[in-house]
């Protein structure tokens, strides 16, 4: 539902009917709509990490493992195109409504990301001025990824293949 019509969009009674629960059965696990939308952020965030977590993390060098990510990154989306177009939303409805943005979830999964990359640079022995700047770059270049999984999904392979190319840059020699 958040992932179709947003958080504001999407309705309890619509939320419970396709989930085949009750009201009182989903506050009584989530105490709230937004407290379903943090624990959704925080399950799909879990799952992303973990997933490219797997690919990544074996002995190479930086441009090796982001080329596992961005490889991993087709099978997410090939899994379920849905997950790009629900964390697009949880980034917007998370910095527009205060009772979402306030959310750790959301804030933790950008950090993770941030610190990952960061330490993924650094592991493959990037300099450590340098892997701040590898940390944003893949942030920003991840980031445009889940915007193209949303808006253009059928060029979503094509443009990963293409953001592929970008490691042939500077920044990422380790």
């Amino acid at each position: 539902m958040f992932a179709e019509y947003g958080y504001h969009g999407g309705t309890i009674a619509e939320i419970v009917r396709r989930a085949g629960v009750s009201t009182p059965v989903l506050y009584h696990h989530f105490g709230s709509k937004s407290g379903l939308f943090r624990a959704a952020v925080d399950d799909i965030s879990e799952l992303l990490l973990e997933a490219r977590g797997q690919r990544v993390g074996t002995p190479g060098t930086l441009r090796e493992n982001l080329d596992l990510m961005l490889r991993s990154a087709i099978d997410i989306h090939d899994t379920d195109p849905q997950l790009a177009r629900f964390l697009l939303t949880a980034r917007v409805e998370s910095a527009r409504d205060p009772e979402l943005g306030a959310s750790t979830e959301v804030n933790e999964y950008n950090f993770a990301r941030l610190e990952g990359f960061r330490v993924l640079a650094s592991e493959s022995g990037v300099p450590p001025e340098r892997a701040k700047a590898v940390a944003h770059a893949c942030v920003a270049l991840f980031g445009g990824l889940t915007v193209i999984a949303f808006s253009a999904p059928l060029d979503y392979d094509e443009t990963v293949q293409s953001a592929r190319l970008i490691l042939d840059s500077e920044l990422f020699d380790s």
